[in-house]
């Protein structure tokens, strides 16, 4: 009888954390039924890619996540749909080349970042 309480106690001790391992997303609306957000998360911290939307469905920006941080390409865009700014995180700085554009499509400033400051 001990045994089989001991098994089940490792049982649900074990499958409580692989169901905390699992991926989740979640996703905001805005008023209108358009999709405003989508989080991935795992372990409780963002991972993987967070979009934002406008309230028309037009794509506001995409960064991507690793353990919580900032970590890889990030792009934001206007309104109209044209690139607006993009980018690079490593570890939660800035790294990297970074552009901004005017809503024209003309290059507005970049710059370039190693560990989150400006070179």
């Amino acid at each position: 009888m001990h045994t089989k309480h001991l098994l089940l106690a490792s049982l649900l001790f074990f499958s409580s954390f692989v169901s905390a391992q699992e991926p989740e997303v979640k996703k905001d609306y805005w008023g209108n039924g358009n999709l405003k957000s989508e989080k991935h998360y795992q372990s409780g911290k963002l991972e993987g890619p967070l979009t934002r939307w406008y309230k028309t469905g037009q794509k506001k920006s995409e960064y991507h996540h690793k353990a919580g941080k900032k970590d890889g390409p990030w792009t934001k865009w206007y309104k109209s749909g044209n690139k607006k700014s993009e980018g690079h995180y490593k570890e939660g700085e800035i790294d990297g080349l970074m552009v901004w554009w005017y809503e024209n499509g003309e290059k507005k400033w970049q710059g370039v970042f190693v560990d989150g400051k400006k070179q």
